[in-house]
């Protein structure tokens, strides 16, 4: 997590807007997957315990938003791992200009 600090002190809303970009393709994407039916690709039956309830009260797609919510958080490391190494090439890339250093 210092790494991941220092790379927003660093680069500043470079860092933000891709990791906050990272996350919501993250989560996205894995809503999609299970509303589209992802888990039946690998024969997974899950039963969850409180699938029924929030799909009472949410529908189909307020449970396909809760996995994609609860996907996203377990890729949580490999999103910050993401950003630390791509946030240096995209800031070249948009000329970013380093800070100075005292």
């Amino acid at each position: 997590m210092d790494k991941l600090k220092a790379l927003m002190e660093r680069y500043g809303k470079v860092a933000i807007y891709l990791h906050f970009g990272v996350y919501l393709a993250c989560l996205c994407l894995s809503t999609a997957a299970i509303h589209l039916g992802a888990g039946s690709l690998f024969d997974l039956d899950l039963d969850l315990a409180g699938a029924a309830w929030l799909a009472e009260r949410w529908g189909a797609f307020g449970v396909s938003v809760a996995g994609g919510y609860a996907c996203t958080q377990l890729l949580k490391l490999p999103r910050i791992a993401l950003t630390l190494g791509f946030t240096p090439i995209l800031a070249r890339w948009l000329g970013h200009s380093e800070p100075a250093t005292p």
